[in-house]
């Protein structure tokens, strides 16, 4: 486990606000999570495309037989979502990101075994299945790659965050669309999708930890100061009443989360505009990503 490099002597915060960690678990961390995402990347639809027909001709089915079966998967995959981020919340992200890709490689492997199936019922269901493995997992992936990363960092978050999706997005583009597209083989690909994941889970199992405090470390490499507690001091006084009293917690929050610190309910959450303006961004992203898939596939079938 890569958390032994914990051994490492610790420097003393001069301010004594607790141990300056070396950083390296750290950056460590971001870079499984970014390991993580790519090893279950060739379920992404711009990926997984160059596979479509191939599975055309090998599983005998109709374009419009296998676009239901990818549109159900897909759907179903979307409303599975919730409860992986319960499974992520309550097992951690090192559990949560080796079961994952462990199940990820049995999904890319399903469409190799259908094709030698002579019923077509059971080769719909087996890509079904298949399908929605593949796109449920690979987004549970990259969720549970984004809570290792908030584990680790705080105020450095954004910044992670952001360097993290660039090199993912250039591993899919650069390296990954380019060697399933060289291959031109969607059973290769299948196999090759599969041996990537359980590398993948080696690694996860090998070298995450799932919080910094697990081996007495801080958040954002040592760099997160300690939330003053007069933050979260309850008003006192006679205020101008419940209104009043409401007004002040919330502006204590968003101190406290100017800080770093911070912790809403679901409901305070969905009281404030960032909420809504996350929400709609995610939808938008989710659309433009779904009208991307439409069209690639349609270049496939075209050309």
């Amino acid at each position: 486990d890569f958390a032994t490099f914990s051994a490492v002597p610790v420097r003393e915060n001069v301010d004594g606000e607790g141990p300056v960690d070396p950083s390296f678990l750290h950056y460590m961390a971001a870079a499984m999570s970014l390991s993580a995402s790519s090893c279950a990347a060739f379920g992404v639809p711009k990926v997984m495309a160059f596979s479509i027909p191939g599975w055309l001709y090998s599983l005998r089915m109709s374009r419009t037989t296998l676009s239901a079966c990818i549109s159900i998967a897909n759907l179903a995959g979307a409303l599975t979502q919730p409860f992986i981020g319960r499974l992520v919340d309550a097992s951690g992200p090192r559990l949560a990101l080796s079961g994952m890709l462990a199940l990820c490689s049995v999904a890319f492997t399903a469409p190799s075994f259908a094709a030698r199936m002579d019923s077509a019922t059971l080769r719909f269901i087996v890509m079904l299945f298949a399908i929605y493995g593949i796109r449920s997992l690979q987004a549970g992936i990259d969720t549970a790659g984004n809570v290792l990363v908030n584990h680790w960092f705080l105020k450095l978050r954004g910044r992670i965050s952001s360097v993290r999706q660039v090199l993912m997005l250039s591993v899919q583009d650069l390296v990954l669309v380019q060697i399933v597209q060289g291959m031109d083989n969607w059973r290769a690909t299948c196999w090759l999708s599969a041996a990537v994941a359980v590398f993948g889970m080696c690694l996860m199992l090998a070298g995450v930890t799932d919080t910094p405090e697990e081996v007495g470390l801080k958040p954002d490499a040592g760099r997160q100061e300690q939330i003053d507690a007069s933050v979260w001091d309850p008003p006192r006084g006679g205020g101008a009443g419940a209104g009043g009293d409401s007004r002040r917690d919330t502006s204590q929050k968003k101190g406290a989360a100017a800080a770093g610190g911070a912790s809403f309910t679901v409901r305070e959450a969905m009281s404030t505009s960032s909420f809504w303006i996350l929400l709609f961004n995610n939808v938008l992203y989710s659309s433009i990503g779904v009208c991307v898939c439409v069209c690639v596939c349609v270049c496939v079938y075209v050309c």
